[in-house]
């Protein structure tokens, strides 16, 4: 099975996760990239706002084709209670057959943020993980992504 994880951080707290998840799949791995500053404290405030609007940058193309994979496991920060704009970019972007889904979080938006993604993808993920970013920042989220990587085995059926 053909297996692509495609994620966008701006802290690298989400790339953290979502590099433990390939490994642990042996999945193919892709950053979303747009040209939008998201740096600093106004950085934050654009990425909020992008959010809020539901502003769907201009993203890269990507390396890796999503339609050639059977399986694609989107990763995203919540920001301001839904999915980051470029993710939101790349859901309206590329078609995606099944998927997975991991979110990071400061405390809260983790139904919202689903339903954001499910709204645009018309579909339920195969397996959910989210993950506060206090845990990442202190290395304890490795049991999180194991108990992931095993879920997405047992729906996708990877041996």
């Amino acid at each position: 099975m053909n297996l692509l994880v495609v994620y966008y951080s701006r802290t690298g707290r989400t790339r953290k996760v979502a590099e433990a998840i390939a490994r642990g799949l042996e999945a193919d791995i892709e950053a979303i990239t747009d040209n939008v500053n998201r740096s600093g404290p106004i950085g934050y405030l654009r990425s909020g706002r992008d959010a809020i609007f539901k502003v769907a940058p201009e993203i890269e193309t990507l390396k890796n084709d999503p339609a050639g994979y059977d399986l694609i496991i989107v990763g995203t920060p919540i920001w301001a209670m839904t999915i980051s704009a470029p993710v939101r970019a790349f859901l309206q972007r590329y078609y995606i057959k099944d998927y997975a889904a991991f979110l990071t979080l400061s405390r809260m938006g983790k139904d919202s943020a689903l339903k954001a993604i499910k709204d645009l993808l018309r579909r339920e993920p195969i397996a959910i993980l989210a993950l506060r970013q206090a845990d990442i920042d202190q290395g304890i989220f490795h049991d999180a992504v194991n108990d992931f990587i095993t879920s997405i085995k047992i729906e996708a059926k990877i041996r």
